[in-house]
């Protein structure tokens, strides 16, 4: 985040970045977070301790819609210098058209990939005991959001912050990359063996998490360079809300 914090400040300073959009995320990452936490609150009668909860979850909110908006404003020049394409769908979708079919489409590849990623880890899970193999069920969702409708917002709300991050840091990491490799399947390359190492926290055994790791570092690359910016936040909400909020809590 301080990386980050400065990179935004400084390209604020000398009139480089999209304030505007930036200004957009923080609002939209600000709102999330606040509503996240206001619906999972539990009150107080004591009103003292009723405000103090209050106002440490706006400081929160505020925090973690600031530290989005100076992430974006800190790298967005730097992807707009060397991968403009990248962000054409991720500007018009901030600056209000909704309607506009490029959105449209990187938007559903992006959802469509991040449901497909999972579904293929799923398989590697739920397939080897059919054959004879014995593995340990993981157990990665958040099964409070089968108690009630309030945990399930709650994680809702959630999971679109932690994908609009991980879109971030996805083009953060391209970026580093980019600037130390020029060449394009280089800095691809280098890009791929920092996610498979990312995405190794999954739980399984060890042949599954490097397959499983492999996989989706191949599908994330490929819908960046399909969809951009916008794709792979897709594909992170995508991923995240399949993986934390369970349809059922009956393992078959």
């Amino acid at each position: 985040p301080l990386v980050t914090f400065m990179l935004g400040f400084r390209n604020v300073r000398k009139g480089r970045g999209d304030v505007r959009g930036g200004t957009k995320l923080a609002l939209a990452v600000f709102v999330a977070a606040l509503l996240a936490r206001l619906i999972r609150a539990h009150y107080s009668p004591d009103a003292l301790a009723g405000i103090a909860a209050v106002q440490w979850m706006i400081g929160q909110a505020l925090f973690e819609g600031s530290a989005c908006a100076a992430a974006y404003l800190g790298l967005e020049p730097y992807i707009r210098r060397h991968d403009p394409e990248a962000l054409i769908s991720w500007v018009r979708l901030v600056n209000g058209r909704l309607r506009d079919p490029l959105v449209g489409r990187h938007l559903l590849i992006g959802l469509t990939a991040g449901t497909a990623a999972i579904a293929i880890w799923c398989l590697f899970i739920v397939v080897p005991p059919f054959l004879g193999a014995l593995r340990e069920l993981p157990i990665m969702s958040r099964v409070s959001s089968l108690g009630n409708a309030r945990d399930t917002f709650y994680q809702m709300l959630r999971r679109f912050e932690a994908g609009v991050m991980d879109g971030i840091n996805i083009a953060f990491l391209l970026v580093i990359f980019r600037a130390f490799v020029r060449k394009r399947w280089a800095s691809n390359a280098l890009l791929y063996a920092a996610l498979i190492v990312i995405l190794m926290w999954f739980p399984g055994d060890l042949i599954t998490r490097i397959v499983h790791a492999a996989w989706f570092a191949a599908v994330t690359i490929v819908v960046f360079r399909i969809a951009g910016v916008l794709g792979v936040t897709a594909l992170a909400l995508a991923a995240n809300v399949v993986v934390m909020l369970p349809l059922t809590l009956d393992p078959r």
